[in-house]
């Protein structure tokens, strides 16, 4: 029995000090959210955008090879764009992108994907230019 009431006064008192020391968390209600338009498409935005505010922005449309191409200009231009993809699961054959606004490459009008050095360059030469470089 003494060993009962010894452990009920060790509880007691830790539980004590522990709100002395450590006062319960105030409960803050939720401020409620707004709902965003749903679309039909999926854009993605870059973490070093989220983060910091950018002149050039690129928006590639097509998502399997967007993720390649973002990684190779994040690699380019490290922390200075704003770039952002949209997929287009529906539709086939579109792989476009854009440097603030303006089509730099259409697989569409007959430039395929972006799979060569000389594709490349063409896309970074455009960046470079809306950067002033």
């Amino acid at each position: 029995m003494m060993r009962h009431l010894l452990r009920l006064k060790s509880f007691i008192t830790i539980q004590e000090t522990a709100l002395k020391y450590f006062p319960e968390p105030k409960v803050i209600r939720s401020v409620q959210r707004l709902q965003s338009p749903q679309h039909n498409h999926r854009l993605i935005q870059s973490r070093t955008a989220a983060t910091l505010s950018m002149t050039v922005k690129v928006h590639i449309i097509y998502w399997p090879k967007f993720t390649k191409l973002k990684t190779l200009l994040e690699d380019e231009f490290p922390g200075e764009l704003e770039i952002t993809g949209e997929g287009t699961p529906s539709t086939t054959g579109w792989f476009e992108v854009e440097v603030n606004n303006k089509l730099v490459h259409s697989k569409k009008n007959g430039g395929g994907f972006v799979d060569s050095d000389s594709k490349f360059k063409a896309v970074v030469t455009a960046i470079e230019q809306a950067m002033g470089k």
